[in-house]
């Protein structure tokens, strides 16, 4: 199915964005 692989997709799409931005921030905090 099709659309179900896309919100999947989606979601590990914006799960990934998320922690990234944690691991930037966490970065940000140790220098």
């Amino acid at each position: 199915n099709l659309i179900r692989f896309q919100k999947v997709f989606e979601a590990s799409a914006r799960v990934l964005n998320t922690a990234d931005k944690l691991l930037d921030t966490i970065l940000s905090l140790g220098k």
